[in-house]
């Protein structure tokens, strides 16, 4: 029987300049970042934001991390963490569906995590996440501990102007079979679907009830494509693009009257962004 998920929790993105893409993030979207720290078990620096995006940036060339990117073909959107009530049933459920474990991490006190090779989770590292009763207390004391080692401060703030908003909205999987990947992510969780036919690039495209939408390419690497953020003000959002000189791109997998801004992930790091009116 499939698992229940609330949902996707956060996601994971590469990128070259972790420093800079927190500059232009928090310039488009309100948010605060934590400072970004080493992590030496992965050889990289890191930063969740108060959106649940958490970004990387590999520091050793043959390190855990770059050698991640590497395997993605670059930066970009690499793993969705879904979050789950009990970790080790829903961990057996989908190895049970033939999905290989490639770790079982988490954070003492704070999570507990599996994570799924991207082989068999069309192309993206699929995570689940449960957390520990307890854990806000202990995510207290490691924000405090890292603020005496920062001179007072843990968060890099938003800027001025930036886009009030909702958090993640939803996360495009880009597959080269529909009706496969959606039979695949109805045997791992349970949701609910909807076809989308009259989309702005004409692709067949289905959106499942917990976050994830579908695109079906033929010629295009599989994987995570974009991540959509929903914004209280779209008007302001279509205002800062042209303020900021954002490209924007044809809205793939929305319908012709759906509002939605893309944005051209040359212009935000190797995110590929994409604001929808929060919900």
């Amino acid at each position: 029987m499939a698992i229940a998920t609330s949902g996707i929790d956060h996601v994971h993105l590469s990128v070259t300049d972790i420093e800079a893409f927190i500059a232009r993030f928090s310039s488009i979207l309100d948010c605060e970042s934590k400072i970004p720290l080493y992590i030496d078990s992965i050889q990289a620096l890191n930063s969740m934001n108060s959106l649940n995006l958490d970004v990387f940036e590999p520091k050793e060339r043959e390190g855990i991390a770059a050698r991640q990117m590497a395997g993605f073909g670059g930066p970009g959107l690499t793993t969705l963490s879904m979050l789950v009530e009990d970790i080790d049933a829903a961990t057996a459920h989908i190895e049970g569906c033939g999905v290989r474990v490639i770790s079982k991490i988490g954070y003492p006190g704070v999570e507990i995590q599996s994570q799924f090779h991207p082989k068999d989770c069309f192309g993206m590292v699929l995570e689940l996440i449960e957390y520990i009763d307890g854990h806000e207390q202990v995510i207290a004391e490691i924000n405090a501990k890292q603020a005496l080692d920062n001179r007072g401060r843990t968060f890099i703030p938003a800027q001025a102007g930036a886009l009030a908003g909702s958090g993640i909205d939803h996360a495009h999987l880009r597959v080269p079979d529909l009706d496969d990947a959606r039979r695949w992510l109805s045997r791992l969780f349970v949701c609910d679907w909807e076809d989308v036919t009259d989309t702005i690039d004409g692709a067949p495209t289905c959106r499942s009830s917990i976050g994830i939408h579908l695109n079906e390419a033929h010629d295009e690497r599989p994987g995570l494509s974009s991540l959509a953020f929903g914004v209280d003000d779209m008007d302001a959002a279509s205002a800062l693009a042209d303020a900021q000189k954002l490209r924007r791109l044809p809205a793939a997998g929305h319908r012709q009257d759906e509002t939605c801004l893309v944005l051209d992930r040359r212009d935000v790091f190797d995110l590929s962004l994409e604001l929808v009116p929060s919900r």
